[in-house]
């Protein structure tokens, strides 16, 4: 009887222990500005469970992402539309997979500046008309770059898609091919 007390005061110990530690955990996880704390967390957690085999999905946290697809080659994109979401964009994300990226959506087709703020990976940035054709590119860019250093458009974009260094010339991809996307929610990875 006396063992079953404790047994129980122990069990309840520490399932509120969790509940605190995972409702603390899940505040700093979606806490505005919580991109390194949230990275670090999920690197601890990879590591535990069996170090990186691959890097964390861009969508680990966040819903799955749209569908951008550019000369036969799909990508699984995180959609920015809102001015927080557009400031925030990549900045403190250990890595993308290599069919993942950012698409940045405007109001208007303007030029819109970049920077690797924050950023801990080389990016291609690729700049599309409010036609889904690509406008303007640059490639390989450093996170170095910043502060010294911010990208913009020569031509009007209504948006802006990043991937991963390399994603432009390996696609072989050149101005005023198609970019197509529909902005809703893509299936789940099988």
């Amino acid at each position: 009887m006396v063992y079953s007390k404790i047994s129980m005061s122990i069990r309840i110990t520490v399932l509120v222990t969790a509940v605190v530690l995972t409702l603390s955990g899940t505040w700093l996880l979606f806490s505005a500005g919580a991109a390194a704390p949230r990275a670090s967390l999920l690197g601890a957690v990879n590591l535990a469970i069996g170090g990186f085999r691959s890097p964390p999905s861009l969508f680990s946290l966040f819903r799955r992402g749209a569908l951008v697809t550019i000369e036969g080659t799909t990508l699984r994109v995180r959609v920015a539309q809102t001015q927080e979401e557009r400031s925030q964009g990549l900045s403190g994300i250990p890595a993308l997979r290599k069919d993942e990226g950012m698409l940045y959506m405007y109001p208007l087709p303007h030029f819109y500046v970049h920077s690797m703020k924050d950023m801990l990976f080389s990016l291609d940035i690729i700049w599309i008309g409010e036609d889904k054709k690509i406008v303007d590119f640059i490639t390989d860019v450093p996170p170095e770059s910043y502060p010294e250093y911010s990208y913009v458009n020569d031509f009007l974009a209504q948006y802006v898609l990043e991937v991963n260094a390399g994603f432009f010339n390996d696609t072989i991809l050149k101005l005023g091919d198609s970019v197509a996307f529909v902005l809703e929610d893509a299936p789940e990875k099988k």
